[in-house]
Formats: C-alpha cells, structure tokens, sequence
C-alpha cells in the first residue's frame, strides 16, 4: 500500500508539472519559429541565408534550432499553433522522470541507499523547481535545452558511478541538441567538465584511467558537426556567448548586476544553492568535510558542474532554470537525508501541495500575482499578438517595403507569408549586426537625432528605403516615434490602431483611396478599433475544460478607456465615440 502511495504521490507531481506547461501563447518568437520549420517543410534544405528580410537579404544566416522549428511547424499545421503546448508538455515531463532518476542514482552513490520508488526529497524538489522554472515554460525551443540538460548529465553521472553501458548515448544526444538549440554547448561544457574531472582525480586521487570516457567525449564534442553548417558548429558557442554579451535588447539576458533580475526566481535560485552547498560541506549535518572529503564523497564532476552552472545562472535571468533543473537531484537527495523517517502523512502532504499548486495554477491565482504575462488555457493571446494589424495589411493588399517593429514583425512572417519580408525581427543578432539593431532602436527612441549630413536620423532610414506603410507597438519604447509621425511627418497618415498596433502609409497615389477613407486627419477620422480575437480550435477550448472546467473571469477594461488611453498616448485628444 505504502508503495502504490509513493507512486500516485509522485504522479500527482507530474500533473502539476502538465498543467504547468499549458499556457496561452503569448511569446512573439513562437511566430517566425513556426514560420522557419514551415519554409523547411517547403523547401527540404535549412536556409543558411537570410530569406525574411529585405535589409539583410541574403545574407549569412546559422540557423542553430532548426529541427525544433521544424516540429513547432508540424504541431501548428496538423493541430494549430496553441498546441504548442504538447511540446511543452513532453518537455516538462521528461525532465521530471530523468530528475527523478538522477536523483536515484545520487542516493545510490552518496548517501548509499538504494530506492525502488519516488521518495518525499524528488517530490518536493521538483515541485519547487516548477514554481521556479515556469517563467520559462512557454512553448519555445529553449525547452529542449532544459530537458537535453538533465538527460545528458544523467548519462554522464550514470558513467561516472557505475560505468554504465548506454554513456555513447551523449553522442547522439549532441547531434540532437546541436540541431535544436543554441544551448547545445552546455553538452560540450559537460563533456569537458566531466572530462577534466576524471583525469583529475586519475592524476591525483588514484582513480580508474578515464580512457573510454575521454573517447566518447571527444567523438560526442566532433559530432556536433552533424548539422547543417559543419565543423564550425564546433566553436560556434564562443559566437553565441559573444552575442549573448552584445544583445541588450531583451531584459531576459540582463545579469544579477541588474535590477530587474532580481525576481522571485533568483531568490529561490540562492536558496537552492545555499542547500545544496550546505549538503556538500555538511552530507550528515554534523560534520564538516575536509575538500577531499568532499570530493570523495560527492565526486569532483558534479561540484564542478554546480558552481559553473551557478555562475551560468548569475550571466542571465533566462539562465536560472538551467541551474534549478541541474540542482533538483541533489536537492532531493539533501531533502532525504533530512528526514530520516517516512510516514503517510507526509505523502498525503504531497497530494495537498500538488492539489493547492493546480488550482492556483488552473485559475490564474498565481499567474495574476507573481507571473502577470502568463494565463492558463490552450490558445494563443490575442492581447499581445498583433492580430488586427495583419488582417488590415492583408484586407488592404498593402505590400511593398514597411518599417515594422522588431516584436510586430515575427507575427507578420507568419502570417503574412510568403510576400511579407521584415526590416527587422526577433532572429536577433543571428541575422541583424549589433549597429543594425542600436540605430533601429534609436530610431524609436530618438527619431530627430541629428545626423552629421543635416538629416535627422528617421529621414535618413525613410529615404534609404521608402517605406509604404509603418507598423509600431503602441509601448513605452515606440512613443516618441508614434508621436512624431502623428504630429510632425507629413509622410505618413495614421490609419488604424488597437490594443497594440498603430498603422501609418505613406501619402503617395496608391494609398490615396485608404487615407481617405480611414485616415485619422487630425482627429477628423476614429482609427482605434476593438481587439481582434484569434481563432483558436474548438479542441483547445474543450481539453481547458476538461483541465478547468471552472471560468476564469478576468477584468477587463472598457473599451472606451483604453481608447481614451491609446489617444492620450499619441498625445491627441480622442474624437467623438461614433456607433
């Protein structure tokens, strides 16, 4: 009975870890994803230029995530894009059983006990590694890194105690995760520290010759030239931390030199260490270990791959789930050795925690309070995907050269396709050099900078390229843009706007017709529309039912203050509300 306990105890975790994943879709990245994996379906080639843009047209393009673009485009073209989720999902799940496995095998060599079922450390663990991580749980290819991580240190652990038989599996997980994303270099820096801590403690701790080991590990780090662009995949993670280091365009890559890292997920991040460090020094809580008794009795691999993977956590807020997953293990094993004695109380415990963490999941309680841009649901959020936009680009057949904003334009390669080609996105600096990026955001920012030609900047970019129409979010960074082209450009009129987008085209012929019919004159013409709704599946729906079947009603504003708001922010005063 107790061990039927144990199970549907743990099981009840990995619901909480399902509901977890299901998410409305709200990153912009997901669209230009989906719209990659969609043009190598079409095309069976990875493109290795750039094929989006027409400011970078043809240029060099290493496209690292590929192959999950390619599954994100099989799930949004048999099921829909809101069923990302199932990606998700399998992600989240794999990540709990290879935890838990992991977590095994650490009992197993530290603290020397061998365990045939979940025990109370795994569950509570994971279950605080799910509240840390599920600012990132959001359906995009980083999900593979996650659970890449935590089966490849599995494997390599499994090796390091036992000599297991299945370590030439890192090699094919390298060319998996080399084909999936950018993070696969986390599988070379394991490798290596796996590797330099074998010899270190063959040199000097008289441990068993790592011969094989350091086979594998070098046939696992040249195998990732099994993709589409070769051996220089091999040393392309130097270039992606370079870019890492340059792009400080999204706050998810900020550091803990900065304020807005310091969120609730970087405090449970050091409590997290502060454990697992007092586990290594203090393994039966009394007695303090010597450093070789530290490493003899956790093995220098794994405190090499917590203090690094620490370090890597402080580099990006982005980064912390790699620490938290990597940690969870170890974490549990701590939690085990604490409570020395099991009863049914504290399983049952773990059914009320896991019950509580759904429901407040399920109904948004939590979402509202720590995690605002997340909702529960299967479906793609029509708040902050640029819906409406699209449909009056694509209505009004207006085509040629736009200046759209870098978040607006990823949803627009998708749905526009195949004419739409972007002036900026979200590729980043895989495609868009650093200058690119800053004089763009300047351009937002400071559209009257003054140039040493006497042009100010904006005029610059509007010469080089004649845009027909302009797209902006209607955000803190764009207001000095819209603003300028509502009040001071006399190149662009202003012709729709909703919850998120504001349209301009220019005053040339071919737009003359439009203008005239929904061009804002001065406020002479009403161009704030209602929120345009996707059209999500009726499956979708119908499996959050089943998931919740309970409304979650959330306060919305009224339409007329948000248009009252939108105007005010363009710094014009709202016309007349007409029927």
């Amino acid at each position: 009975m107790k061990i039927k306990l144990n199970w549907y105890a743990w099981f009840s975790v990995i619901i909480v870890g399902v509901i977890s994943a299901v998410k409305i879709i709200h990153e912009p990245d997901v669209w230009w994803q989906i719209r990659t994996g969609q043009w190598i379906l079409a095309h069976n080639e990875v493109p290795k230029i750039d094929v989006f843009s027409y400011t970078f047209l043809n240029e060099p393009w290493i496209n690292v995530k590929w192959f999950a673009e390619v599954l994100m485009a099989s799930v949004n073209n048999f099921f829909g894009a809101e069923w990302l989720v199932l990606l998700q999902i399998g992600c989240i799940t794999l990540i709990l059983v290879y935890a838990y496995k992991l977590s095994k095998a650490i009992n197993l060599k530290y603290v020397h006990v061998k365990s045939t079922m979940p025990k109370l450390g795994i569950m509570l663990a994971s279950l605080l590694l799910l509240f840390t991580i599920n600012y990132r749980m959001n359906s995009r290819p980083e999900m593979f890194s996650h659970v890449l991580v935590i089966i490849f240190l599995y494997y390599l652990f499994k090796y390091s105690m036992s000599k297991s038989k299945w370590l030439f599996l890192i090699i094919p997980l390298q060319i998996l995760w080399t084909n999936t994303h950018e993070a696969y270099g986390m599988g070379i820096v394991l490798i290596l520290i796996f590797l330099f801590a074998h010899w270190a403690e063959y040199l000097f701790f008289k441990k068993e010759k790592p011969l094989r080991f350091t086979l594998l590990g070098v046939l696992a780090i040249i195998s990732t030239s099994l993709n589409p662009n070769g051996f220089k995949m091999i040393a392309h993670p130097f270039n992606i931390f370079g870019q890492l280091s340059e792009n400080k365009f999204t706050t998810e890559l900020l550091g803990f030199k900065d304020g807005e890292f310091w969120h609730y997920q970087a405090f449970m991040m050091l409590l997290v260490f502060a454990a697992c460090l007092l586990f290594f020094l203090k393994k039966n809580g009394k007695t303090a270990f010597s450093l070789q008794g530290v490493i003899d009795s956790f093995g220098l691999p794994y405190i090499l791959i917590f203090f690094a993977f620490f370090y890597l956590s402080l580099t990006a807020f982005r980064n912390i789930p790699f620490f938290m997953i990597v940690c969870t293990p170890l974490l549990a094993s701590y939690i085990d050795v604490k409570v020395t004695s099991e009863n049914k109380k504290q399983y049952y415990g773990v059914f009320a925690l896991s019950l509580f963490l759904y429901g407040m999941l399920a109904s948004n309680q939590l979402y509202n309070r720590l995690l605002p841009r997340e909702q529960f649901g299967i479906g793609v959020n029509s708040e902050t995907t640029p819906i409406g936009a699209a449909k009056f680009l694509k209505e009004h057949e207006i085509k040629d050269k736009g200046f759209v904003d870098y978040l607006t334009s990823a949803y627009f390669l998708y749905e526009l396709q195949p004419e739409y080609k972007s002036f900026i996105d979200l590729r980043d600096l895989d495609v868009f050099h650093t200058e690119f990026f800053q004089n763009t955001f300047r351009v937002y920012q400071a559209p009257t900078s003054a140039l040493t030609t006497g042009q100010t900047l904006w005029e610059y970019y509007n010469e080089l390229d004649e845009f027909n129409y302009i797209v902006l979010l209607n955000a803190p960074t764009f207001k000095n843009l819209n603003n300028y082209l509502v009040h001071s450009d006399d190149d662009y009129e202003l012709v729709y706007a909703d919850n998120l987008n504001s349209i301009y085209l220019r005053r040339n012929k071919q737009n003359e017709a439009l203008i005239q019919q929904y061009g804002f004159s001065d406020g002479k013409k009403d161009v704030y529309k209602k929120m345009t709704p996707y059209p999500n599946s009726k499956s979708a729906e119908t499996w959050r039912k089943v998931l919740w079947p309970f409304e979650n009603v959330k306060k919305e504003e009224k339409f007329t203050v948000i248009r009252s708001l939108y105007y005010k922010y363009i710094g014009t005063k709202a016309p007349k509300l007409t029927n």
